[in-house]
């Protein structure tokens, strides 16, 4: 799969049940056999293993339709495979937790897959975190 928007989470956005400026938006990474559905909506629906705690978006910035922000260091456990971060609107509760954006691919379009040794990490991003255009 190539980093994408989950539709659900498109139609929460239109719905206005998701509010970029006021939500706690998170970004979780996972482990093992976490594979994109379109048809997932929220966290508990993503299968693998969670790869350490998520991560709050913090300053965030919405211009032109973009959204920016800042992402703290992640920590994964030591030794092990870290294969997709997901976007999602933190709810504290998975089964709430609205899923935004699947990014499973690297600025130059490798896989982001990479194997932990338990240091911090920041994942940089090139342009805004979430966007929204096209007709």
């Amino acid at each position: 799969m190539a980093n994408t928007r989950y539709p659900l989470g498109l139609e929460a956005i239109m719905r206005g049940e998701v509010d970029f400026e006021s939500d706690t938006l998170s970004i979780q990474l996972y482990s093992g056999a976490a594979l994109y559905n379109d048809a997932h909506d929220f966290l508990n629906d993503i299968a693998g293993s969670k790869a350490g705690s998520p991560i709050t978006l913090t300053g965030k910035d919405i211009t032109g339709g973009k959204l920016t922000a800042a992402i703290g260091p992640f920590t994964p456990p030591a030794a092990t495979t870290v294969v997709v971060a997901i976007l999602y609107v933190n709810t504290g509760v998975d089964s709430t937790s609205q899923l935004l954006a699947w990014l499973d691919k690297r600025g130059d379009g490798s896989d982001l897959s990479f194997l932990s040794d338990g240091t911090a990490l920041t994942l940089n991003w090139n342009g805004p975190i979430y966007s929204i255009g096209g007709l």
